[in-house]
């Protein structure tokens, strides 16, 4: 089945995520848009140009690579892996997130109005950090089924 210029649209806003891209947010998200993710939630388009803004910041590249699209009539779920190249995570080398979005449309406008990330913010941030990431891969190490 061919997916919809919305959806369509946010993949390819999402295919290579830059500071560029925050001034199309409004051809994409609606202006009361609910966002939230395991780092934050925001409310209004403002509040989420500042939030990509500022974890954009230190950015070296960020892009978002779809495996699986689930549409429906008003909302869609997507299935993808990010990869983050950022300053302060891993030293900079790139690292893969995989993860999902839950998406809601304004049937009138195909405007997203309601977008929730979900990842594990251990394997994004906390596994790259030199103490904390010896202690997570220890603690994972030992739930491990062997």
């Amino acid at each position: 089945m061919a997916q919809s210029k919305h959806v369509q649209r946010l993949q390819d806003f999402y295919a290579h995520f830059s500071l560029d891209k925050l001034a199309q947010l409004g051809e994409i998200y609606a202006p009361s848009i609910q966002f939230e993710d395991p780092i934050e939630k925001v409310e209004g388009i403002k509040e989420l140009s500042d939030y990509f803004r500022h974890g954009l910041g230190n950015a070296q590249s960020c892009s978002f690579h779809f495996e699986h699209v689930l549409e429906g009539t008003e909302s869609t779920f997507l299935v993808w892996t990010m990869e983050l190249s950022h300053t302060a995570i891993n030293k900079g080398k790139m690292i893969r997130v995989p993860g999902t979005s839950y998406i809601q449309f304004d049937p009138d406008s195909g405007l997203i109005t309601h977008h929730r990330d979900f990842y594990d913010l251990g394997a994004m941030v906390y596994e790259h950090l030199p103490v904390i990431g010896f202690l997570i891969h220890q603690v994972r190490k030992r739930l491990e089924y062997k």
